[in-house]
């Protein structure tokens, strides 16, 4: 990080990063060079899904680490990692993200088809029409 961007950061307390995954490379190069006080929340979530649906606060980089955790989801938001059937992974199996909760969005604009491809019914939820967005991300 440049002296230019250190001084920008000076009296920053939190630094949210979303939009892309953060990298372990991108996250020590973070730790090396960014302000000791500054806290780092890393975020997760598509549009489609109100944007951050998870987060990890006082992220850490740790040498061995080959990706960096998107946390728990956030209030009123619900994540699965589910099979091809629907169904959840055991823990430790890589899976298909979907998000539920008070977030999800309707669904998209004039494309039926997309929405009814990626806007499915939350088996998971208590909720009568609870809904859930499938992301095309693996978790």
């Amino acid at each position: 990080m440049s002296a230019q961007a250190r001084e920008l950061l000076r009296g920053v307390r939190l630094l949210n990063v979303t939009g892309d995954a953060l990298s372990p490379q991108k996250l020590k190069a973070w730790e090396a060079s960014s302000p000791p006080e500054t806290l780092l929340v890393n975020t997760y979530g598509p549009t489609e899904a109100a944007v951050s649906c998870t987060a990890a606060y006082a992220v850490r980089h740790d040498p061995g680490m080959s990706s960096v955790t998107i946390g728990r989801p956030m209030a009123n938001t619900r994540v699965y990692i589910l099979d091809p059937h629907g169904g959840p992974v055991p823990a430790g199996v890589a899976g298909e993200l979907h998000i539920g909760g008070a977030g999800v969005a309707r669904g998209y604009l004039n494309r039926p088809e997309l929405t009814a491809e990626r806007f499915l019914d939350d088996p998971f939820s208590g909720e009568p029409g609870a809904r859930m967005y499938k992301t095309g991300d693996l978790g």
